[in-house]
Protein backbone atom coordinates (compact mmCIF):
# COMPACT_ATOMS: atom_id res chain seq x y z
CA UNK A 1 0.00 0.00 0.00
CA UNK A 2 1.79 3.60 -0.75
CA UNK A 3 1.62 5.86 1.83
CA UNK A 4 0.42 9.42 2.24
CA UNK A 5 2.77 11.78 1.94
CA UNK A 6 0.53 15.05 1.70
CA UNK A 7 0.98 16.23 5.05
CA UNK A 8 3.89 14.64 6.67
CA UNK A 9 6.86 15.53 4.58
CA UNK A 10 8.95 18.17 6.35
CA UNK A 11 11.72 20.13 4.70
CA UNK A 12 14.00 17.81 6.22
CA UNK A 13 12.36 14.56 4.79
CA UNK A 14 12.02 16.38 1.44
CA UNK A 15 15.84 17.63 1.46
CA UNK A 16 16.60 13.77 2.29
CA UNK A 17 13.82 12.19 -0.57
CA UNK A 18 15.43 14.74 -3.48
CA UNK A 19 19.06 13.79 -2.50
CA UNK A 20 18.75 9.94 -1.97
CA UNK A 21 16.91 10.02 -5.08
CA UNK A 22 19.69 11.90 -7.15
CA UNK A 23 22.04 9.61 -5.43
CA UNK A 24 20.32 6.27 -6.63
CA UNK A 25 20.10 7.56 -9.74
CA UNK A 26 23.55 8.43 -10.43
CA UNK A 27 25.20 4.95 -8.08
CA UNK A 28 22.41 2.66 -7.47
CA UNK A 29 21.10 1.75 -4.64
CA UNK A 30 23.82 -0.74 -2.87
CA UNK A 31 26.45 1.79 -3.59
CA UNK A 32 24.80 4.56 -1.58
CA UNK A 33 25.19 3.83 2.18
CA UNK A 34 23.06 5.78 5.08
CA UNK A 35 26.65 7.90 5.94
CA UNK A 36 26.64 9.22 2.29
CA UNK A 37 23.34 9.97 2.38
CA UNK A 38 23.88 12.05 5.81
CA UNK A 39 27.08 13.17 4.18
CA UNK A 40 25.15 15.08 1.04
CA UNK A 41 22.19 16.37 2.71
CA UNK A 42 24.04 17.99 5.96
CA UNK A 43 22.73 16.75 8.46
CA UNK A 44 23.29 13.89 11.22
CA UNK A 45 23.30 9.98 11.19
CA UNK A 46 20.64 10.35 13.51
CA UNK A 47 18.53 12.93 11.81
CA UNK A 48 18.40 10.70 9.01
CA UNK A 49 17.51 8.03 11.38
CA UNK A 50 14.42 10.06 13.27
CA UNK A 51 13.20 10.61 9.69
CA UNK A 52 13.39 6.58 7.95
CA UNK A 53 14.72 3.71 9.86
CA UNK A 54 16.80 2.10 7.48
CA UNK A 55 17.39 1.93 3.48
CA UNK A 56 14.87 -0.03 2.48
CA UNK A 57 12.53 2.45 3.78
CA UNK A 58 14.45 4.81 2.14
CA UNK A 59 14.22 3.46 -0.99
CA UNK A 60 10.54 2.29 -0.79
CA UNK A 61 9.38 6.28 -0.17
CA UNK A 62 11.35 7.43 -2.80
CA UNK A 63 9.32 5.03 -5.55
CA UNK A 64 5.70 5.42 -3.77
CA UNK A 65 6.62 9.34 -3.93
CA UNK A 66 6.78 8.95 -7.54
CA UNK A 67 3.68 7.01 -7.57
CA UNK A 68 1.66 9.16 -6.06
CA UNK A 69 2.89 11.87 -8.06
CA UNK A 70 1.81 10.33 -11.33
CA UNK A 71 -1.79 9.36 -9.44
CA UNK A 72 -2.33 13.18 -8.72
CA UNK A 73 -1.42 13.64 -12.16
CA UNK A 74 -3.49 11.49 -13.78
CA UNK A 75 -6.61 12.16 -11.61
CA UNK A 76 -6.05 15.59 -12.31
CA UNK A 77 -5.68 15.27 -15.99
CA UNK A 78 -9.20 13.52 -15.97
CA UNK A 79 -10.62 15.94 -14.18
CA UNK A 80 -9.57 18.58 -16.58
CA UNK A 81 -10.59 16.54 -19.53
CA UNK A 82 -14.04 15.82 -17.93
CA UNK A 83 -14.72 19.43 -16.67
CA UNK A 84 -13.98 21.00 -19.99
CA UNK A 85 -15.50 19.42 -22.90
CA UNK A 86 -13.56 21.59 -25.32
CA UNK A 87 -10.21 20.68 -23.99
CA UNK A 88 -7.48 20.43 -26.86
CA UNK A 89 -5.72 17.02 -27.28
CA UNK A 90 -3.07 18.64 -28.19
CA UNK A 91 -2.73 20.16 -24.86
CA UNK A 92 -3.44 17.42 -22.98
CA UNK A 93 -1.39 15.18 -25.10
CA UNK A 94 1.99 17.75 -24.30
CA UNK A 95 1.41 17.51 -20.58
CA UNK A 96 1.47 14.00 -20.81
CA UNK A 97 4.45 13.73 -22.49
CA UNK A 98 6.34 16.17 -20.24
CA UNK A 99 4.77 13.83 -16.92
CA UNK A 100 6.61 10.69 -18.77
CA UNK A 101 10.04 12.97 -19.83
CA UNK A 102 9.90 13.89 -16.23
CA UNK A 103 9.89 10.63 -14.60
CA UNK A 104 11.45 8.60 -17.22
CA UNK A 105 14.66 11.23 -16.46
CA UNK A 106 15.09 9.67 -12.66
CA UNK A 107 15.74 6.06 -14.73
CA UNK A 108 18.89 5.01 -15.14
CA UNK A 109 20.81 1.43 -15.39
CA UNK A 110 22.38 1.26 -12.01
CA UNK A 111 19.24 2.46 -9.72
CA UNK A 112 16.45 -0.13 -12.10
CA UNK A 113 19.62 -2.81 -11.95
CA UNK A 114 19.53 -2.44 -8.09
CA UNK A 115 16.13 -2.34 -7.24
CA UNK A 116 15.01 -4.95 -9.19
CA UNK A 117 17.53 -7.06 -7.51
CA UNK A 118 17.34 -5.80 -3.58
CA UNK A 119 14.41 -4.66 -3.21
CA UNK A 120 12.08 -7.45 -5.27
CA UNK A 121 9.03 -6.14 -2.98
CA UNK A 122 9.48 -2.59 -3.92
CA UNK A 123 10.08 -3.63 -7.84
CA UNK A 124 7.31 -6.37 -7.77
CA UNK A 125 4.48 -2.64 -6.45
CA UNK A 126 6.16 -0.94 -9.16
CA UNK A 127 5.47 -3.53 -12.05
CA UNK A 128 2.13 -4.01 -10.34
CA UNK A 129 1.75 -0.22 -10.38
CA UNK A 130 2.13 0.35 -13.79
CA UNK A 131 -0.01 -2.60 -15.26
CA UNK A 132 -2.96 -1.54 -13.08
CA UNK A 133 -2.92 2.34 -12.50
CA UNK A 134 -1.53 3.02 -16.24
CA UNK A 135 -3.68 0.70 -17.76
CA UNK A 136 -7.01 2.51 -16.55
CA UNK A 137 -5.80 6.05 -17.38
CA UNK A 138 -3.90 5.12 -20.44
CA UNK A 139 -7.59 3.47 -21.45
CA UNK A 140 -9.24 6.67 -20.59
CA UNK A 141 -6.79 9.05 -22.72
CA UNK A 142 -6.47 6.85 -25.87
CA UNK A 143 -9.70 6.83 -26.18
CA UNK A 144 -10.53 10.73 -25.85
CA UNK A 145 -7.78 11.21 -28.48
CA UNK A 146 -9.69 8.76 -30.34
CA UNK A 147 -12.69 10.72 -30.18
CA UNK A 148 -11.08 13.22 -30.99
CA UNK A 149 -9.88 12.71 -33.95
CA UNK A 150 -5.94 12.46 -33.29
CA UNK A 151 -5.51 8.13 -32.54
CA UNK A 152 -6.87 5.77 -35.26
CA UNK A 153 -10.03 4.34 -34.57
CA UNK A 154 -9.36 0.97 -36.09
CA UNK A 155 -7.31 0.10 -33.18
CA UNK A 156 -8.19 -1.63 -29.57
CA UNK A 157 -7.11 0.46 -26.63
CA UNK A 158 -6.31 -2.80 -24.54
CA UNK A 159 -4.02 -4.28 -27.00
CA UNK A 160 -2.25 -0.90 -27.16
CA UNK A 161 -1.71 -0.52 -23.68
CA UNK A 162 -0.53 -4.68 -23.39
CA UNK A 163 1.95 -3.47 -26.43
CA UNK A 164 3.20 -0.64 -24.75
CA UNK A 165 3.34 -1.89 -21.41
CA UNK A 166 5.58 -5.45 -22.47
CA UNK A 167 7.79 -3.52 -24.90
CA UNK A 168 8.37 -1.10 -21.72
CA UNK A 169 8.43 -3.74 -19.35
CA UNK A 170 11.47 -5.79 -21.74
CA UNK A 171 13.27 -2.65 -22.34
CA UNK A 172 13.68 -1.21 -19.36
CA UNK A 173 15.49 -4.18 -17.47
CA UNK A 174 19.19 -4.09 -16.20
CA UNK A 175 20.06 -6.67 -19.01
CA UNK A 176 18.95 -4.33 -22.02
CA UNK A 177 19.98 -1.39 -20.35
CA UNK A 178 23.60 -2.38 -19.88
CA UNK A 179 23.35 -3.17 -23.82
CA UNK A 180 22.17 -0.07 -25.08
CA UNK A 181 24.13 3.14 -25.31
CA UNK A 182 21.57 5.32 -24.52
CA UNK A 183 20.30 7.15 -21.55
CA UNK A 184 16.54 5.96 -20.38
CA UNK A 185 15.20 9.17 -21.66
CA UNK A 186 16.63 8.46 -24.71
CA UNK A 187 15.32 5.24 -25.52
CA UNK A 188 11.82 6.63 -24.53
CA UNK A 189 11.96 9.18 -27.00
CA UNK A 190 13.03 6.57 -29.27
CA UNK A 191 10.28 4.08 -28.59
CA UNK A 192 7.79 7.16 -28.68
CA UNK A 193 8.53 7.20 -32.34
CA UNK A 194 8.87 3.92 -33.27
CA UNK A 195 5.26 3.33 -31.79
CA UNK A 196 3.11 5.76 -31.69
CA UNK A 197 3.77 7.17 -34.77
CA UNK A 198 1.61 4.42 -36.46
CA UNK A 199 -1.25 4.91 -34.22
CA UNK A 200 -1.86 8.41 -34.81
CA UNK A 201 -4.55 10.19 -37.93
CA UNK A 202 -2.69 12.55 -39.93
CA UNK A 203 -4.14 15.08 -37.59
CA UNK A 204 -2.36 13.38 -34.68
CA UNK A 205 0.54 13.65 -36.81
CA UNK A 206 0.38 17.43 -37.20
CA UNK A 207 -0.44 17.66 -33.45
CA UNK A 208 2.80 15.82 -32.93
CA UNK A 209 5.04 17.71 -34.67
CA UNK A 210 3.92 20.68 -32.76
CA UNK A 211 5.00 18.81 -29.40
CA UNK A 212 7.79 18.07 -30.68
CA UNK A 213 8.75 21.80 -31.79
CA UNK A 214 7.61 22.85 -28.25
CA UNK A 215 9.61 20.13 -26.45
CA UNK A 216 12.69 21.44 -28.62
CA UNK A 217 12.06 25.15 -27.36
CA UNK A 218 11.44 24.04 -23.75
CA UNK A 219 14.95 21.56 -23.59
Amino acid sequence: MMLDFKSDENDVKRRIREVSSELFKAKGTKAVGMDLIAQECGISKKTLYENFSSKEELVEYCIHWVMNGMNKFWEDLINQIENDAQNDFTQIFHDFMQKLKLVTSSISHPFISDLKKYYSKTWNELVEYRRKKIEKYFDFLFKKGQEQGYLRNDIDPKLVFYIHFFTMDNIFTPEVLSDISLSAQEIFDNIFKVFFTGLLTAKGLEASEICNQTFLTQN
